[in-house]
């Protein structure tokens, strides 16, 4: 008889995004994989033709909201039905744990620990309370950076810790050689981008902690000097529109493109030159090593997990979070330097596929369920 595994997000988003490749493992190692997660829309075609059910719960990305009591309550219910549970972002992980209390045995992945150095005190403290609080009900915790790595010892001392870098990635998906330059070439006039202009790119949700906001500026700056270059800004989200008034009123609608929610990201990666993650916080980003996959030096903040990927000037930049200057100095520094350029980003590729591959990342998660199950 099969196991039967529970996969559990705070919203579906993050199973599309992350974890279509781990469901499709599991059902290949003969698990029924259940899905349970604030579906906002009807779940995709992909979802429905891997998961052997699908539960939508109220779980909400605020941790007070009362929509949390309820799916608190049906979680209750629904593990009733499984084996094992693996959770995933922190609300869901805090509201299912609480719910199960080692009825049954829970992994937790946590993408970043919603405490970090660069948040406030009181945040912090609450957060760090609410792990205290889960950890007697964790049977295993996954980490994906450093920091994290660290924290877990202090706050899961009975528990099991890994440290597995990431979700992994796809480098046969990822790569460069997928695209001739007729292609590129076409990518590029498709987003009306001249010959002999540097891309730079940036992919994330528009958000505060994405601050997309220090790019503008950086433009700005940029835009004084002799370099010809253009940002892309891929993805959708509630500051938007606000940095689309921005980009208006420093005059670089010629040099920063919002382009929308992006399907095909190797594509967007094939014709950028440089990658961008300028955020406060991050857990380990998926989007800096699709850059490093595809070959491409990526300039980052150097937090949690941005600086467990890029190494000052051996695979890229870092620089402080809220440092437009500092962006632009790195940036220009790239454009004019196209050798350095190629060093680091072949530096990039070879790290991903040594480190950070989807088989080297499933294999991992796959030791943690056959450690459960030999316990069980």
């Amino acid at each position: 008889m099969s196991s039967k595994v529970l996969v559990v997000t705070t919203v579906s988003r993050t199973i599309e995004a992350f974890l279509i490749p781990h469901i499709k493992d599991l059902i290949q190692r003969g698990y029924e994989v259940g899905l349970a997660s604030n579906f906002l829309k009807e779940p995709d075609s992909n979802l429905k033709k891997n998961a052997h059910s699908i539960y939508c719960v109220s779980f909400q990305r605020n941790p007070f909201h009362w929509k949390n009591i309820r799916a608190f309550k049906d979680m209750r219910m629904i593990a009733q039905e499984y084996d094992l549970i693996h959770v995933h972002t922190p609300v869901a992980a805090f509201v299912t744990r609480l719910a199960v209390k080692n009825k049954i045995p829970v992994i937790y992945s946590a993408h970043g620990f919603h405490f970090n150095k660069q948040q406030m005190f009181l945040k912090n403290w609450l957060f760090k309370k609410a792990e205290k609080i889960c950890a007697p009900y964790t049977s295993h915790l996954v980490v994906t950076n450093q920091e994290d790595e660290e924290a877990a010892k202090q706050l899961y001392k009975n528990c099991p810790v890994t440290h597995v870098r990431g979700v992994g990635i796809d480098c046969s998906h990822f790569s460069i050689d997928r695209f001739s330059i007729r292609r590129r070439e076409q990518l590029r006039m498709q987003y009306g981008i001249e010959p002999g202009v540097k891309i730079l790119t940036h992919i994330g949700e528009f958000n505060q902690n994405k601050r997309q906001i220090d790019l503008v500026r950086a433009a700005a700056e940029m835009k004084k000097t002799n370099v010809r270059f253009v940002m892309l800004l891929a993805g959708e989200g509630n500051t938007k529109k606000k940095i689309e008034n921005e980009i208006i009123k420093y005059r670089l609608e010629k040099y920063i493109k919002c382009v929308g929610f992006v399907h095909d990201i190797p594509a967007l990666l094939s014709i950028t030159h440089i990658g961008l993650l300028v955020s406060a916080r991050e857990g380990l980003p998926k989007s800096i090593m699709e850059m490093m996959a595809m070959g491409i030096p990526v300039i980052s903040t150097d937090i949690r997990g941005n600086n467990d990927l890029i190494k000052e000037g051996k695979n890229g930049y870092l620089i402080p979070v809220n440092a437009p200057s500092q962006i632009a100095l790195k940036a220009i520094d790239l454009i004019n330097d196209e050798t350095i350029c190629r060093k680091m980003g072949e530096e990039n590729r070879k790290n991903v596929r040594s480190h950070y591959s989807l088989p080297i990342i499933l294999e991992k998660i796959n030791e943690i369920y056959e450690s459960l199950r030999v316990e069980s």
